[in-house]
């Protein structure tokens, strides 16, 4: 990842490009992740390893008419989002998907956006004992050209996802299944 950032970044310093939408500097990332990949894909492969780095790219240029959010694959292709398919999902994706899945749509208000994503993230960070905080969101408004940082540790995540755990465990206490009570009452 650092190697195709610091490519990436000679390359805008030495010889910009003139870029005006998003798609051409993932397009110019795409690039310098293959011009890695090719580097290093074989010492990789040597070790029992494969060349894997996802990425997201966000973020709204001069003729773009709204922000756009561009998944970049491993072999410098990418996809963007659309009203269909409105996020993506890098690491380990299969505990938060649903989530996002089920409630996150194209126009899901921020603030719930927000919510959602940490929710998927507590999800991963429940099941999978080397995924934890601290977690970086970021965010870029509508109307704005500067992003919102911030880091979160687990103290102050505490709150939500307390909150989230006690309300899903008094659901699933209060969820209707009289179709149970047929499988329950049969005879062995």
């Amino acid at each position: 990842r650092d190697k195709t950032h610091y490519y990436l970044e000679e390359q805008l310093q030495s010889n910009p490009p003139e870029m005006t939408r998003l798609w051409q500097f993932a397009y110019l990332f795409g690039e310098q992740l293959r011009r890695v990949r090719n580097e290093d894909a074989a010492s990789l492969a040597a070790t029992g390893h494969s060349f894997n780095l996802h990425a997201i790219i966000g973020g709204r240029l001069s003729d773009d008419e709204r922000p756009r959010l561009i998944y970049v694959y491993p072999e410098g292709n990418w996809v963007s989002a659309t009203e269909d398919a409105p996020y993506f999902l890098i690491g380990r994706t299969y505990y938060g998907k649903p989530i996002l899945d089920r409630l996150l749509h194209a126009r899901t208000p921020l603030r719930t956006a927000i919510t959602l994503a940490v929710l998927a993230f507590d999800a991963t960070r429940t099941s999978i004992t080397d995924v934890g905080c601290p977690v970086d969101l970021l965010v870029l408004p509508n109307g704005t050209s500067v992003p919102a940082i911030v880091r979160l540790d687990e103290a102050e995540l505490a709150e939500t996802t307390n909150w989230w755990e006690h309300h899903l465990r008094e659901s699933l206490a209060e969820i209707p299944v009289a179709w149970m009570d047929k499988l329950l009452s049969q005879e062995p």
